[in-house]
């Protein structure tokens, strides 16, 4: 009888089909996309990408109401005068409020948008030459970090590649996505 009825009209070893429409949205995350047909795929892909932009605008949204709060509260409970540093403040029942208010710093721009290195290299040559101990504290001012630009690498012949790859050290990144609606029509 191999599972079909005496008749032979049915397979009794049939799976039910699942409504990829209707099911529970996490049951969908533990699928993979090349275990479905076709129309299937289309069903979960279209329902996982909606899931992801609904949470996505959704953390964007709570981010920005997350800030307008914590500055306010900030804004409300902190001493005005005292622009920089950690303050507490007792809540009761044991509990208290931490803030740390603090300034970012940062550089000149040139016309392109970037950092102007020659001005911060004028404004250092000129503490060498007028400050006492200057040449040390022009190279203890400013930190440089490394940066590797992509376009050199990939243009280093093989013998160059393998010398400077001993001291590069890559990880996978956050992947990015985007939906993008399509362009209107003329």
């Amino acid at each position: 009888m191999n599972g079909s009825t005496p008749n032979g009209s049915w397979n009794t070893n049939t799976v039910p089909s699942i409504d990829y429409a209707k099911c529970p949205i996490e049951h969908l995350y533990t699928l993979k996309a090349t275990e479905l047909g076709p129309v299937d795929f289309i069903t979960v892909r279209d329902r996982l990408l909606a899931q992801w932009e609904i949470t996505k605008k959704t953390l964007e949204r709570a981010k920005e109401v997350e800030m307008e709060l914590r500055k306010i509260n900030v804004a409300f409970l902190s001493d005005p005068a005292k622009h920089k540093g950690t303050e507490n403040v007792e809540l009761g029942g044991g509990y208290k409020a931490t803030m740390v208010k603090k300034i970012n710093y940062g550089f000149v721009k040139n016309a392109d948008g970037k950092i102007d290195k020659h001005a911060i290299d004028d404004a250092l040559d000129a503490i060498e030459e007028k400050i006492e101990s200057g040449k040390l504290i022009a190279e203890r001012l400013i930190k440089w970090t490394p940066d590797l630009s992509l376009t050199e690498y990939n243009q280093l012949p093989d013998a160059a590649k393998a010398i400077i790859d001993k001291v590069i050290v890559t990880t996978d990144a956050a992947p990015t996505l985007e939906i993008k609606a399509p362009k209107a029509a003329k």
